[in-house]
């Protein structure tokens, strides 16, 4: 029998998803479908073959009975019709979001988009001047799987995005993780997520000396590609190829040649510093944003809209 998700992580991009998404995966009785299947969220532009029905429960065959169901795809959160969608097909799923301050989080997608070859624009300042004329299908770059991603302030436009879930599923149904909980207190975080879930703890694992221990493990750490357009090619190939491939290779294979090629593509830059105009630029246009974000969540937020010098001021 086909079966649905049990809960749902929907984002947002480059908040600790893909960590949370894997430390939840470690619980006894959890099994995950592969991150970021996109079958909910039919408004989201992109140029990847949308799963059918079949498709998509066909990721979840492999569960063992009784398991407890998951999906998490980043872009659920920032989608108009998502929620809905989602509510339409499982109306008793869990809902976990996670939020990070905008003002971080716009920057890290950015490289994000750049290393994967979605982005061509390198100067963070010039691609937020042209997410108007890209909301109208203007100077997007020839290969861009996901366009969507690059109306950067969009993506982060919280209070609006996260009550669309409250309002379909009711806010004891909705779970939010905060970025900053989880970097300061990675183990009670994911303990009061785990709570909401109902699910046990993990299973305690020994680590290597060399090893993060598993709440300090990053998914999606900021790089550099060598080269974006192969970096493009990878994850927008030719309809054609696109085809061919899927038709003739297993998806295991698939990704881990996509990991490997990507992988030696590779550079291990740091990523260059926000210019502080920019930053301030955000903060002034964030500032309502927050504030509606704190009031829907309970929580003053405020602190996201200080510059990195101020916030260590005021820490002192």
């Amino acid at each position: 029998m086909s079966r649905w998700p049990d809960f749902l992580l929907v984002g947002a991009p480059k908040c600790a998803t893909g960590t949370i998404y894997e430390l939840l995966g470690r619980s006894p009785g959890v099994f995950g479908a592969p991150k970021d299947l996109y079958f909910f969220g039919s408004d989201l532009a992109t140029t990847q073959p949308r799963l059918s029905l079949a498709e998509y429960h066909a990721q979840f065959e492999a569960a063992p009975a009784g398991a407890r169901l998951a999906d998490s795809s980043v872009g659920y959160l920032c989608s108009e019709r998502a929620a809905g969608e989602i509510h339409a097909a499982v109306p008793g799923a869990r809902i976990v979001i996670a939020l990070r301050n905008p003002l971080d989080a716009i920057p890290s997608l950015h490289r994000h988009c750049l290393y994967y070859g979605l982005e061509e624009i390198e100067d963070l300042g010039e691609a937020l001047a042209a997410e108007a004329d890209r909301a109208a299908g203007r100077r997007m770059p020839r290969r861009c799987a996901h366009p969507w991603m690059l109306l950067y302030t969009h993506v982060y436009r919280y209070a609006e995005q996260v009550q669309r879930y409250f309002d379909a599923f009711g806010r004891s149904s909705c779970h939010v993780v905060v970025y900053d909980d989880f970097r300061a207190e990675p183990d009670g975080t994911m303990d009061a997520l785990r709570s909401f879930l109902e699910l046990p703890a993990p299973e305690p694992e020994e680590a290597a000396a060399d090893e993060p221990a598993p709440t300090e493990l990053r998914v999606n750490r900021a790089r550099r590609a060598r080269s974006r357009r192969l970096s493009a090619l990878l994850t927008d190939p030719p309809p054609l190829a696109r085809r061919l491939v899927r038709r003739l290779t297993p998806q295991p294979l698939r990704r881990r040649v996509a990991e490997g090629v990507l992988a030696a593509n590779t550079a291990g830059d740091a990523p260059p510093p926000v210019d502080p105009a920019v930053r301030a630029e955000l903060a002034a246009a964030f500032a309502a944003e927050v504030e509606s974000v704190s009031r829907l969540l309970g929580r003053d937020l405020g602190h996201w809209l200080t510059t990195p010098r101020e916030a260590a001021g005021t820490a002192r």
